[in-house]
């Protein structure tokens, strides 16, 4: 799958992405 490379490249810098241990998208901003 190609998600987490679109995710990567569409990712603001001032906010991360990831998946928690359960699959679900978590987001953080700074």
């Amino acid at each position: 799958m190609q998600l987490a490379g679109a995710l990567g490249a569409h990712k603001k810098p001032a906010t991360q992405i990831g998946f928690d241990s359960g699959g679900s998208i978590t987001y953080r901003d700074h």
